[in-house]
């Protein structure tokens, strides 16, 4: 006869009850594991069950517990509103600064307004992700002389860069979309090239560049403010977008080395004080479209001896010039 062998804690018999289901009874009684074979070791089951209670106690401290406060950064500090920044009032910035794409763990989005106003630093790096330069944000930097500016700026508010005497060149990125009134105003520019993305440009926003000699505005150009060149005694080439409509007024007042310009068929209007004191102005075609002509636009053009009108301003009143003898119609 086959020997047989009963386990002592639930009474599993290997020969009786191999492949064999337990009666229900017995599963209630000896906590036999249902479908037959050995139940598990008590003391086993009591460590897997610690161990549980324990990687448990772990997870909940990790998920739950309070998050630990961040430093403070020693240079930096929120400029009022989510993702803006400037730098501390009590630190000393270097002549060299780069601003962080990151502020306490959050994207910085927007330069504070007069965040560096009146500050001695002379190059700065903005972090790609910055999309806006507040207002007088580097206003009176007179040591400034480079600012690194990222793709996806799109917008330069007011008076961001007036009085930056240093600033000689400025590489705008395409992609932004407004630059503010006053943004450049008595800054060092020499030239500026103007992105095909930009679609306004804000009231005298390169007045009284001394420095500027050349200027492109794009061809998307939508709106354009007043005096937005007035002052730029030393101009001598602009280049205007094909379907600007208007030139506001004192746009180019002053700029007393502008000697020629070619005007876009799209013109329709010249405001006020337009060209007043172009002292070194010629001659001035102006496009068969243009139907309005301040009286002011050509004031102080002492040198404007050629002024080419469209056939249909015949008889309308003239523009007050020095000279009107070199005034001729188109008869076209």
């Amino acid at each position: 006869m086959a020997s047989s062998y009963s386990c002592p804690v639930c009474g599993y018999d290997p020969g009786r009850d191999a492949g064999k289901y337990p009666s229900l009874a017995r599963i209630r009684a000896e906590k036999v594991p249902f479908g037959g074979g050995h139940a598990p070791d008590p003391e086993e089951i009591a460590r897997l069950k610690a161990r549980i209670a324990q990687l448990e106690a772990l997870l909940e401290e990790k998920y739950s517990a309070s998050p630990r406060p961040v430093p403070e950064d020693p240079l930096w500090t929120n400029g009022g509103i989510s993702g803006s920044i400037r730098p501390r009032g009590n630190v000393n910035l270097p002549a060299e600064v780069s601003v962080p794409a990151f502020l306490k763990g959050n994207p910085v989005t927007k330069l504070a307004v007069s965040a560096f106003r009146g500050k001695p630093v002379r190059r700065v790096f903005l972090p790609e992700g910055l999309t806006e330069i507040g207002g007088e944000c580097f206003a009176d930097c007179r040591k400034l002389e480079e600012v690194y500016l990222p793709s996806t700026l799109r917008e330069i508010q007011w008076s961001a860069f007036s009085g930056c005497e240093r600033l000689n060149h400025l590489v705008l990125p395409e992609g932004l979309l407004r630059i503010g009134s006053e943004c450049f105003y008595r800054a060092g520019l020499q030239e500026i090239c103007i992105p095909s993305t930009v679609r306004e440009i804000g009231d005298g926003a390169f007045s009284d560049c001394d420095e500027l000699r050349a200027a492109r505005l794009p061809q998307g150009l939508e709106k354009t403010g007043i005096r937005l060149f007035s002052n730029c005694g030393g101009l001598e080439s602009v280049q205007l977008p094909d379907g600007l409509a208007v030139i506001e007024a004192y746009m180019f007042e002053n700029c007393e080395m502008l000697r020629e310009i070619r005007l876009p068929a799209s013109l329709r209007s010249i405001g006020d004080h337009a060209f007043s004191g172009c002292s070194s102005l010629r001659e001035l075609e102006l496009p068969n479209g243009v139907e309005k002509i301040h009286r002011e636009a050509f004031a102080g053009c002492r040198e404007l001896s050629r002024l080419v009108l469209p056939a249909a301003m015949y008889g309308k009143p003239l523009p007050r010039l020095r000279q009107t003898y070199g005034v001729v119609y188109r008869t076209e």
